[in-house]
């Protein structure tokens, strides 16, 4: 029986690239090796850019609270100095 880690690989990964192969296909150590090294990889990177997603909003708030807001008004004037001339 396979693990369940081999039916993942299996169904996500290698079945994808092998459309002409039959679904008993049996895969060799060095396939799932491969597999496993991809499906890594693919997690590896749907983390890394959903945290770095999460941090771009989390410093876009920081930004709109910090400088565009922190008077409580937004000022609509682009020059300060032009105003008392």
């Amino acid at each position: 029986m396979k693990s369940l880690l081999e039916k993942i690989i299996i169904r996500f990964i290698l079945q994808p690239k092998s459309k002409w192969k039959a679904d008993d296909q049996v895969y060799s150590p060095y396939d799932l090796a491969k597999g496993f090294h991809e499906l890594k990889l693919v997690v590896r990177n749907f983390f890394r850019d959903a945290v770095m997603i999460i941090v771009g909003i989390i410093s876009a708030g920081f930004g709109l609270k910090g400088f565009l807001l922190s008077n409580g008004s937004f000022q609509h004037s682009g020059i300060r100095s032009l105003e008392f001339t």
